[in-house]
């Protein structure tokens, strides 16, 4: 009888163990959902943001080679969010307009 019993009460111990396995394994599982929603949201709100964020046009380039990295990087930025949709002749074409003119020809 004190077998039996002994029986049951592990049974059913070892049924509690598996429910809370199934609940850790379920948890586990929705947090990883939730981080990659999040990181999906916090992609999302940058791409966002660098749609919204105000660029300025690039200061007028004139043969200063230290002022070439700081120039192709505002012209990048430029392109990237105000003038991306066009095509790649007319974006070459739009920053040789910010160019001083002896610069182009050379």
């Amino acid at each position: 009888m004190k077998e039996e019993e002994e029986k049951i009460r592990l049974e059913e111990e070892e049924k509690i163990r598996l429910e809370k396995m199934k609940k850790d394994e379920g948890k586990k599982k929705l947090d990883e959902i939730m981080r990659e929603g999040q990181k999906k949201i916090e992609e999302m709100m940058a791409q966002i943001k660098a749609m919204t964020k105000e660029v300025k046009m690039p200061m007028m380039f004139f043969k200063v080679s230290w002022k070439v990295e700081s120039f192709v990087k505002e012209c990048r930025e430029y392109v990237e969010i105000k003038i991306k949709e066009k095509t790649v002749e007319d974006q070459i074409l739009w920053v040789l307009t910010c160019m001083d003119g002896e610069t182009v020809e050379k």
